[in-house]
């Protein structure tokens, strides 16, 4: 059973395969709000946001994702994002947060 972990600027979750895949949207992330107005501003007064920043890393804490692709993705590749952590296709993640469709 994956586990659901809220915070003060997004939330993370873990998968039974062991990853994790953190998805923030609060000020000083590579999102929308990375200048919002300050950084003690709850993610749920910033309003709407286009873009995330996601990170995965595994059991041992070593990061999964290049670090190059781990900003500004766009809201709408959350549910893809998922199931790739899910069924630990990290190589097709990388590509897919790569490709220049992706307006940044």
């Amino acid at each position: 059973m994956s586990n659901l972990n809220p915070g003060p600027k997004g939330f993370h979750i873990t998968f039974d395969n062991g990853l994790s895949l953190s998805v923030q949207y609060g000020r000083g992330n590579y999102c929308t709000h990375y200048s919002g107005p300050d950084f003690d501003t709850p993610h749920a007064d910033l309003g709407p946001t286009e873009t995330v920043e996601i990170a995965v890393w595994d059991e041992d804490e070593n990061w999964k994702l290049d670090n190059l692709v781990a900003g500004h993705v766009p809201v709408q590749a959350l549910p893809a994002i998922l199931s790739l952590v899910r069924d630990d296709n990290i190589i097709a993640l990388n590509q897919m947060c790569n490709d220049q469709s992706y307006a940044y």
